[in-house]
């Protein structure tokens, strides 16, 4: 998905090529505990409590 690229935890590629690499940078990290860290705090941050409590902001302002 477009918006999971703005993160740069997530790996992501635009040729055959660059997601081979991307898919092998990937398993390097499978059992890095401050990598897997970062990708809980990465959803944490935006789960849909989140999201929700971001419009709850925009809506009150209006």
């Amino acid at each position: 998905m477009i918006e999971c690229i703005a993160y740069q935890a997530v790996f992501h590629a635009s040729s055959v090529e660059g997601f081979s690499n991307a898919i092998d940078q990937a398993s390097k990290l499978r059992d890095d505990e401050n990598y897997k860290a970062q990708l809980r705090k990465l959803a944490d941050e935006n789960d849909w409590i989140e999201r929700a409590k971001a419009f709850e902001k925009v809506f009150q302002s209006q």
